[in-house]
């Protein structure tokens, strides 16, 4: 069987925005799978809410590996064995009639087609990588009546004052910081409402996929993250796990927020086969795949 092993571990001081400074543990486990770091999360966590973060790709299609195709291909089936059946997701619109209609597709009731208009409008989300998880949860949902996936979107409102900034966020195109900061806000009140809905309406655990500023379990740049919206309104178990490659730490390293660990990570987290898995504090798990292993 399988296993991770620690490999490095250390503190460090951080000074989030807002709140007094911090002394963080950092353990960063060697794992030989994927799969086999997602277990160590689930077995030694046990969360009710895993929130997973991405630094959405610059370019997406069939040849380039991402983030989300790993999700999808290696964490889900895994995940939904471990009864994580509901996914909030940044990159469809948070919209009723789109909940209604990937509800139908997952059900067998309706197109890909149908469900395509509400994938979230931007030129660089990763569509191809959204198809290919629509799919493959309807195909896990065959022959499996009360275990069925559901999906719902976490992005803004189909109708939203913020939805025209989404298409100006291309790779040759930046926001400013206001509207930026707008953006992320709403964004993260949509994913926190529907996250609070979704426990709400029974004994269920939640899978939260974002982009990785929306889920911080440390509060580095004083922006709504999800463990803020829901603090006080539920006391189920919140994980925060982020999925890094060393390219997209050094491209995000570029980005209008960046994170003190990055320089570190780069400099001795970085596998040469498997993943690694770094633990901070007692709510926050990244893990790091090798070089070359997805680009952004």
């Amino acid at each position: 069987m399988s296993t991770c092993v620690e490999v490095n571990s250390g503190s460090y001081n951080i000074r989030p925005v807002t709140q007094r400074p911090l002394l963080v543990k950092e353990v960063v486990f060697h794992c030989e799978t994927l799969e086999t770091a997602v277990t160590e999360v689930l077995t030694k966590a046990n969360p009710n809410i895993l929130a997973i973060g991405e630094r959405h790709p610059d370019s997406a299609n069939e040849s380039v590996n991402t983030t989300l195709q790993e999700f999808t291909e290696r964490m889900l089936p895994l995940l939904k064995k471990q009864g994580f059946r509901t996914i909030v997701l940044e990159m469809v619109l948070s919209d009723p009639v789109s909940d209604q209609m990937i509800k139908a597709f997952l059900g067998g009731k309706a197109s890909i087609g149908q469900v395509k208009p509400y994938f979230y409008p931007s030129n660089n989300i990763n569509r191809y990588g959204l198809l290919s998880l629509f799919h493959l949860a309807n195909h896990l949902n065959k022959d499996n009546k009360g275990q069925e996936i559901t999906i719902v979107g976490g992005g803004p409102m189909k109708r939203d004052q913020e939805t025209p900034y989404i298409y100006e966020a291309t790779p040759d195109k930046k926001l400013s910081q206001k509207k930026l900061t707008a953006l992320h806000n709403r964004i993260t009140q949509r994913t926190g409402q529907k996250i609070y809905r979704q426990l709400a309406s029974g004994k269920k655990k939640v899978i939260s996929y974002n982009g990785g500023h929306h889920n911080d379990a440390i509060d580095y740049f004083g922006l709504l993250t999800i463990p803020r919206y829901l603090k006080g309104r539920t006391k189920a178990k919140y994980i925060e796990l982020d999925l890094l490659s060393p390219e997209m730490i050094r491209a995000d390293k570029a980005g209008n927020y960046t994170y003190p660990e990055y320089e570190r990570w780069l400099k001795f987290a970085v596998p040469k086969t498997g993943v690694n898995l770094i633990k901070r504090g007692d709510n926050s798990y990244t893990i790091i795949f090798p070089e070359k292993t997805i680009i952004p």
